[in-house]
Formats: C-alpha cells, structure tokens, sequence
C-alpha cells in the first residue's frame, strides 16, 4: 500500500508545484503533517519529497522545511546526460543533434533578434576579441554568445535545449581550443560573420556559417580523438 501511495503523492505534490496551485518559495506541510493527511509513514513522505528534490520541483533546507523551487536547466542537463550515456550515445551523436538546433535558433534569431539583443550580442563578441589568449574565460563567452542567440529568438525551448547541449560538450570544448589554440580564430571569424548576419537579416549566411562552425568543431574532435587526446569516458 506504500508503494502505491508513495508514487501518488509524488504525482499529486507535482501535479501541485507544476499548476502553480504551490508557488516557488511557497513551504509544503511538515512530514508529520503530509505522512497524516496520505496515511502513510513519514518514511514514505521522505522518499517522495526526496524524488522532488531530484526533479528539481523542492529544495529541502534543513532545520527549516521543504520549499518549492523554480527548476532550472540544470536539470534537463542533468536527466538528458543520463538517458544520452545509457543509450550509449557518442559526442558526434551530440553534435548532429546540436547542429540542427543551432540552424533552427541562428534562422530564429535572424527573424526575431530585436536591436537590443544584437548590441548584447557585439558586447559579448568584443569580449571574446578581448579573451582570445585566455581559454577558459574565451569558451565562457563563446557560450554566451551563443546562448545570447537562443534568447535573441524568443523561444525560450530553443535556449533551454541549447544550454543543456552546450552543458553536455563543455569538456570537450576546453580540450579543443587547449591542444589546438588556432581554432580560437577561426571560431571568431564565425562569429563575426554570425553576428553580421543577425545585424543585416541575412538568413542563407547564418546558417552557411553555423554549419562550417559545427564542422570545425566535428574536425577537431575527430583529431583529437585520432591523436587519443579525447575521451569520451
């Protein structure tokens, strides 16, 4: 009988948060007080709260109770990263996958990118102009800018997914522009033409230049990859 009430609580306290019947911030009842209202033990309660919790629906804050949360894109990154290495999905996996999403945002964006987005959009390229000798902080910005082009779109599904699949390549971004630091140019060249393409509405440039960004990134990883420098492990 836990068992089946366990997953109904889960299911009733989401179904809940989800139609914001529970606001963010907003303090679920006491464990003592859930376990009564379910007839069930408090052992029982904890588990659920604690599947929330995962599902980043709860913060539990010990000493003060458990508080709705906003979920994040954290955890989409975190559940696709599980669900890509249990079906033992490969990095050009990813990227095939990624790539048609940045065409999808980059035809977006030129449409939709609003001259307020374009002007974040050449400070954050400025910034990667100023960040070329200093990888971390260039693959910072690089990431920005592109997520900077999700938002430009005004979908925000399009910068949910692309922030998770940025999340997922990140590592190997870093391996990338540490072993091959001449790509950091190439890479802006691209960005120069992507931002150019946005400011002019020109849609047949942005996606020739986000398809050769895409291939400069498969090449390098295939080279890396070759030379063992990158694992996928």
């Amino acid at each position: 009988m836990d068992n089946l009430l366990y997953s109904d609580i889960v299911r009733e306290l989401e179904k809940k948060i989800m139609t914001h019947e529970f606001q963010e911030n907003h303090k679920l009842p006491s464990e003592r007080e859930l376990a009564a209202h379910y007839r069930v033990s408090r052992n029982v309660v904890r588990e659920a709260l604690t599947e929330l919790r995962v599902k980043g629906l709860v913060e539990i804050k010990p000493g003060k109770g458990v508080y709705v949360t906003k979920p994040n894109e954290d955890i989409v990154t975190e559940s696709l990263q599980r669900v890509l290495h249990t079906n033992g999905v490969t990095l050009e996996n990813i990227l095939d996958v990624r790539e048609q999403l940045e065409i999808l945002i980059i035809e977006t964006a030129v449409e939709n990118a609003r001259p307020k987005g374009v002007e974040e959009l050449r400070k954050i390229f400025l910034e990667m102009d100023r960040s070329k000798r200093n990888i971390q902080k260039f693959i910072e910005c690089d990431a920005e800018f592109h997520l900077k082009l999700a938002q430009s779109t005004e979908n925000k599904a399009l910068y949910v997914l692309i922030h998770s699949f940025f999340d997922l390549t990140e590592r190997e971004l870093f391996n990338i522009t540490t072993y091959t630091p001449s790509s950091v140019h190439e890479a802006q060249e691209h960005h120069a033409q992507l931002l150019e393409a946005v400011e002019t509405r020109d849609k047949k440039l942005a996606v020739s230049t986000i398809k050769k960004h895409m291939g400069l990134l498969r090449d390098e990883i295939k080279m890396l990859k070759e030379q063992g420098l990158l694992n996928e492990e």
